[in-house]
């Protein structure tokens, strides 16, 4: 049971950064690009805090980003889970126009208290 959590730990870096890749060629055609792109907030300062150990000759530099490596898979997995799951939208993303008229209304009443 050790190997194959060890074999998942190692796999999981290189599979990251590959659905990393390819979730944002997905992003970029359609409106999933916040869901696919949040892992990045975490996978960039890892990356930074990886080359800034590997300047100061560590021995331990890549294993922040191989712990954070399985987690960050098991989110674009299930986001790609939830993509094909949904529906697709009809409606480009953005804001349409019920939600331009609810904040219209907001704006009328805010400045209708000052």
């Amino acid at each position: 049971m050790g190997v194959i959590i060890g074999l998942a730990l190692m796999l999981a870096t290189p599979a990251y950064l590959i659905l990393q890749i390819a979730c944002l060629f997905v992003a970029w055609r359609e409106g999933w690009w916040a869901a696919f792109l949040a892992p990045l907030w975490l996978a960039a300062p890892a990356a930074a805090w990886c080359i800034f150990a590997y300047t100061q000759e560590s021995n331990l530099w890549p294993l922040t980003f191989i712990l954070f490596a399985p987690f960050g898979c098991l989110y674009l997995i299930v986001v790609l889970v939830l993509r094909s799951i949904a529906p697709p939208s009809s409606t480009p993303p953005g804001p349409n126009a019920s939600d331009i008229s609810g904040v219209r209304t907001m704006l009328s009443l805010f400045t209708s208290i000052l």
